[in-house]
């Protein structure tokens, strides 16, 4: 009865792993869709969702890039705050249009 028990037990696991792993795949293609949707928009369409840009420089070839940032923090007692920063960047052309998109997190522990 033990064995049966352990063996239940172990494949619960296993599933549950299983699913998380694709909940997590399945978030990663919806966000990958959600910016996808953004190529080919205009700036204009772009700044009238996102708001203001933290930064604006160039790309190098006659447009633009606008970084937004998202910073989002937390306390754990064990390991004090815990503060992610995310940077969406838009490529915007010469036209004025989103050409491509990139993102990049940062984790900080402390202040």
């Amino acid at each position: 009865m033990k064995k049966i028990l352990y063996a239940i037990m172990i494949l619960s696991l296993l599933l549950s792993c299983n699913t998380t792993r694709k909940t997590s795949i399945n978030r990663q293609q919806e966000f990958k869709q959600d910016m996808d949707s953004w190529l080919d928009s205009s700036k204009h369409d772009l700044l009238l969702t996102w708001g203001s840009p933290t930064s604006v420089s160039s790309d190098g070839n006659g447009g633009e890039i606008l970084t937004f940032e998202q910073l989002k923090r937390a306390y754990f007692p064990d390991f004090g705050y815990i503060t992610v920063v995310n940077r969406y960047m838009f490529y915007i052309n010469s036209q004025n249009i989103v050409y491509n998109w990139r993102v990049d997190q940062q984790k900080r522990q402390g202040q």
